[in-house]
């Protein structure tokens, strides 16, 4: 196994080993106290009235349908130490007896929170010792104005006076969690929580939305299919952690009851394993590389969409399939990932370690979502969070995940862009290696050496053939060294020639004169038009334009013209011929391909649309 696997699996082995220890001790020493607690739910001042278990006798009223005028004491059980109790599903309601008396000499203000997070209806009929009964309701379906408490997580508060008891009948009707927690929290404790849990879930939504938007700037360079999926898997995430936390409720004030919670949830859950199953068979490259692994990819796609059907029907007969296979899915695509990171796939390792947080946070989060923690009174901030690991294990797990995911985007892009420039670096091998078998053909290369040589007799003989004296010959050849070490500068002319020469103007024209029958323009004009011929039958440039300035022109039409005065025929004429051409060795190709033909006709184009007046022959020096 790889060394950075084992490292990964080892760091999440460790922190499950330290919190199931920190569980077990804290397990038993709130048994103990349980025993020991010699009165049920007395506010002496002591440590544990910060928070501790509520210890009340209990009823379910399965069709849902008493009122407190009706309940029979006699129908209650007795449960001394049971710290949490069956919870009421969609038509029952679970009633609590209790007695909460404050034996401290100051008033005290205690709330009845719960373990877990989403209550629709909580009511609870307090009586007091002059016999006075007030009725106080909270919960996700109660209508903001009326709840007892604005705070995001359900509670109902208990204002007592020095020594005064207070006798509480708590219904609780409607909630997503398999068991229901009743805590006492005192009235500073249960404000910092609930401060403390608006923090961690906005910094949660804030982290997933930054993650969002980088992983989409990434993924510009990647398939259009990758941006789809993976931003539907984290909007989805945000949407299921803006519904479950009850922002929905608070942020728009409306009251949505459990049943609709629970299908709302289940839909968004189903929606986030599709996206999230899409998304990594992009991201592993399954389809094109691994077909069996795309049947897998399939089936588990329609296992998906079928079990979230079913589980939106009735999440509370139905859910635990689709909760299973929506945890289940992170071992599957860790497994994938293994198979992908020993293909060799750079963006598999990231995904690996991405699936193991993903699946170790979950599991937590279902054992202890099915299996509460036991509850004590917390000596910090983080002790409260670690007594909530439902919620931290799903945040640590989405973080992990999305953080780890980031990575393997990086990397896919990184390794798309490698094979982008290893294939352009091809294309570039390619173009240069035709050009070479081009450059090579012998014909070509003998009609381009007669040509020069044909120039340069041209420049050091007269117009009678006679050959010019030592000092001309030498002054004309320094004068063509002048000309082209500036042939790209347009604005050199005449003047700069003589200068660079150490003469005048008119020393400079009559020498020209003598010597190669030219004016000082037209043996500039010249030179420049041998170079650009030199440089189309070399195939230097890709275009007419890059010709033109590369001799000095700055307007390619002129160019055209001047060229065509110059050799009778325009640059892409002479470019077909140089492509027509071949080796005697070939003489079997009578004629040039349609390929050939098409290169011919469409290289640099721009000249042949040249259009105008052509100057006189005679003011661009011999042909």
């Amino acid at each position: 196994m790889p060394g950075w696997l084992l490292q990964g699996v080892g760091a999440v082995v460790i922190t499950i080993g330290v919190l199931a220890s920190a569980s077990s001790a804290q397990d038993t020493q709130d048994a103990t106290a349980c025993g020991q607690t010699a009165q049920r739910n007395a506010l002496t001042g002591a440590a544990d009235d910060a928070m501790r278990p509520l210890s009340a006798d209990y009823h379910l009223d399965t069709d849902g349908s008493l009122n407190f005028s009706g309940l029979d004491p006699r129908a209650f059980r007795s449960a001394p130490c049971q710290k949490s109790f069956s919870a009421p599903v969609p038509g029952e309601a679970l009633w609590l007896r209790f007695t909460v008396t404050n034996a401290a000499v100051e008033h005290r203000t205690v709330f009845v929170a719960f373990g877990e997070t989403i209550y629709g209806h909580v009511t609870a009929y307090l009586r007091r010792a002059d016999g006075s009964l007030r009725v106080l309701e909270n919960g996700r379906s109660v209508p903001p104005a009326d709840r007892a408490d604005k705070a995001l997580l359900t509670a109902i508060p208990l204002a007592l006076g020095p020594g005064e008891p207070a006798h509480v009948h708590l219904r609780i009707a409607g909630t997503t969690a398999p068991t229901v927690t009743p805590i006492l929290m005192s009235a500073d404790l249960f404000r910092t929580s609930s401060t403390t849990m608006v923090l961690i879930t906005s910094l949660f939504m804030g982290f997933l939305t930054a993650i969002l938007v980088v992983s989409l700037i990434l993924f510009r360079h990647v398939a259009v299919a990758s941006y789809q999926f993976y931003a539907l898997y984290i909007l989805s995430v945000l949407a299921y952690s803006f519904v479950w936390e009850g922002w929905l409720n608070q942020v728009t004030s409306t009251t949505v009851s459990v049943a609709a919670i629970g299908r709302i949830t289940e839909v968004i859950a189903s929606v986030s394993a599709y996206a999230l199953c899409r998304f990594c068979r992009v991201l592993l490259t399954v389809d094109s590389a691994r077909p069996g692994l795309k049947r897998l990819f399939d089936g588990i796609s329609i296992a998906i969409v079928v079990v979230g059907v079913v589980a939106v029907l009735d999440p509370w007969t139905f859910g635990w399939p689709a909760n299973i296979l929506g945890t289940g899915l992170a071992p599957v695509m860790l497994v994938v990932a293994l198979i992908r990171a020993r293909d060799g796939l750079p963006q598999a390792k990231p995904l690996v370690i991405s699936f193991l947080c993903l699946f170790a946070g979950l599991t937590l989060a279902n054992w202890f979502f099915h299996f509460p923690n036991e509850v004590r009174a917390p000596d910090s901030v983080l002790e409260l969070l670690v007594a909530k690991p439902v919620d931290w294990g799903f945040y640590l797990a989405i973080l992990a995940e999305a953080s780890c995911m980031a990575f393997a985007i990086a990397a896919k892009v990184r390794s798309e862009r490698e094979v982008q420039a290893s294939a352009a670096a091809a294309a570039r091998t390619m173009t240069e290696q035709i050009a070479a078998e081009r450059d090579a053909y012998g014909e070509q290369l003998k009609t381009t050496e007669h040509r020069i040589e044909t120039l340069e007799t041209r420049l050091i003989e007269d117009s009678d053939g006679q050959l010019l004296s030592p000092e001309d010959t030498r002054f004309v050849n320094e004068a063509v060294k002048h000309v082209t070490d500036h042939l790209q500068d347009p604005t050199f002319g005449a003047r700069d020639l003589a200068s660079a020469l150490g003469t005048s103007e008119k020393t400079l024209g009559r020498r020209l004169k003598r010597s190669v029958g030219q004016t000082p323009a037209a043996f500039i004009r010249a030179q420049r038009m041998e170079r650009a011929r030199d440089l189309i039958l070399a195939r230097q440039f890709a275009m007419v334009s890059q010709v033109s300035y590369a001799v000095g022109f700055t307007s390619t039409s002129h160019f055209a013209k001047v060229y065509r005065a110059a050799f009778g025929e325009t640059p892409n004429e002479t470019l077909k011929a140089a492509v027509v051409a071949r080796p005697s060795g070939m003489a079997h190709e009578t004629k040039p391909s349609a390929d050939a033909q098409e290169e011919a006709d469409g290289y640099m184009a721009p000249a042949s649309k040249a259009t105008g007046p052509v100057p006189s022959p005679t003011d661009c020096g011999p042909a």
